[in-house]
């Protein structure tokens, strides 16, 4: 097959005239954060923003990439001036108390368990306050009195196919109670100062842990859950009184020493093979140049990293030769994509990638079958170093050279 060389300054992806918006080769958040790396021109803003960032989003943060990434890579991508952690998006995060209660918690850096400021029914009238540190403890409640002193709105989020929208329920207190004010309603968008209504995950008969819990969420805003057999209203009310109750000169600390912890979370299929065939057909683009990629031959894989369909399927990569040489012998700290082609027995040209990701054996993904032969040296052999979002390219030679003197040495990629 011939490569056609007609310019053409559409999108790489679904052919729109733009607006485009900067689109990094390989995932930003995964440690693709490096300007010199970016398609300019070549993505629109639809498909970035609309599309891929919400994608990627999801293999970043709920996926078996995340949990790798947790625990190996130190920082985020950078927002304006602040970098976060990683973080890990899961239906519950659970740490076991001394008491065998589940308590909440979100993961520090290095995936370390941090006690998130929490109240907890216990029983029908008491309850129990925990936190990563006092101080931590305080603030929170102080935020939680002043939403108490004013209508509450409980937002809900509900989940839908292409945008999640918000139910909101509004509570005024009345006569030492709650009341709620008027017919719930539907919003595009979550109110600021509400608290974050979510019903408790419960397995088959199996009694709730407990019936309600107030706790701050992963953005500093105030959640509440409520076991399924307890009213909202009835939780507002227990927790309205619970903090007007609190007296942190009589608080006595405690520690968690060797937790043990749980995680559940919800894995859509297919979104990470959506994502590590739209890095190598990024790789390909930034190499072999924009043009190269609008060819018809990859239109098919396009459309399936856009919607899903048809579906993509990425495999264990190849245990043998040349492609386990190289990956047991990458260093610490740095993702590797290995894009190789051959000629398939019927003359079709065929492209694939292999990449090791977060310390992973190594796994596969086709690029085209029937696809026109690259304009350049083959293979593309690129690596992101995920500590300090630095990526870099390399030819056969150099890579194998370096790979050689840090197995020899102890050294690192530079």
């Amino acid at each position: 097959m011939t490569l056609m060389t007609i310019p053409n300054h559409s999108c790489l992806y679904c052919g729109s005239s733009g607006p485009f918006s900067d689109e990094h080769v390989i995932s930003a958040g995964m440690g693709g954060d490096d300007n010199r790396f970016v398609l300019k021109n070549c993505v629109c803003r639809t498909c970035n923003t609309e599309i891929f960032s919400p994608l990627e989003l999801e293999v970043l943060r709920s996926s078996p990439l995340a949990i790798g990434r947790i625990f190996m890579q130190p920082l985020g991508r950078k927002r304006g001036k602040s970098t976060n952690l990683p973080k890990l998006q899961a239906k519950s995060k659970a740490m076991i108390s001394e008491s065998g209660r589940p308590l909440d918690f979100e993961f520090g850096q290095n995936a370390k368990p941090i006690l998130i400021p929490q109240l907890t029914m216990v029983g029908q009238s008491a309850f129990e306050s925990n936190s990563d540190t006092g101080l931590e403890l305080q603030e929170f409640v102080e935020v939680a009195r002043r939403l108490f002193n004013e209508p509450i709105v409980l937002i809900r989020k509900l989940v839908g196919e292409v945008k999640s929208t918000f139910e909101l329920a509004r509570w005024v207190w009345a006569d030492g109670e709650y009341v709620e004010a008027g017919e719930a309603e539907i919003a595009a968008k979550p109110p600021v100062g509400g608290i974050w209504f979510e019903r408790m995950e419960q397995s088959g008969d199996e009694p709730s842990p407990y019936l309600a819990r107030l706790f701050q969420t992963g953005t500093k805003s105030v959640g509440l859950r409520v076991a399924c057999e307890m009213a909202p209203q009835a939780a507002l009310i227990f927790f309205r009184k619970a903090i007007e109750q609190i007296d942190f000169s009589t608080t006595v600390e405690s520690l968690i020493t060797n937790p043990v912890v749980s995680v559940g979370m919800t894995i859509s299929v297919g979104m990470m093979d959506r994502v590590m065939t739209k890095i190598g057909l990024n790789i390909l683009a930034f190499v072999a140049g924009p043009d190269y990629l609008r060819h018809p031959a990859f239109d098919e894989i396009k459309k399936s990293v856009m919607t899903g369909r048809p579906e993509l399927q990425m495999t264990p990569g190849d245990e043998a030769g040349q492609v386990k040489f190289i990956f047991d012998r990458v260093p610490a700290g740095h993702h590797v994509f290995f894009i190789s082609g051959m000629y398939l027995p019927d003359g079709k040209y065929a492209l694939g990638m292999t990449m090791k990701l977060y310390g992973s054996s190594g796994s596969f993904v086709k690029l085209g079958i029937d696809v026109p032969e690259p304009p350049v040296p083959m293979p593309i052999i690129f690596t992101a170093d995920y500590t300090t979002h630095s990526v870099k390219q390399w030819s056969l030679i150099e890579f194998s050279k370096l790979l050689r003197d840090c197995w020899q040495e102890g050294s690192s990629l530079r």
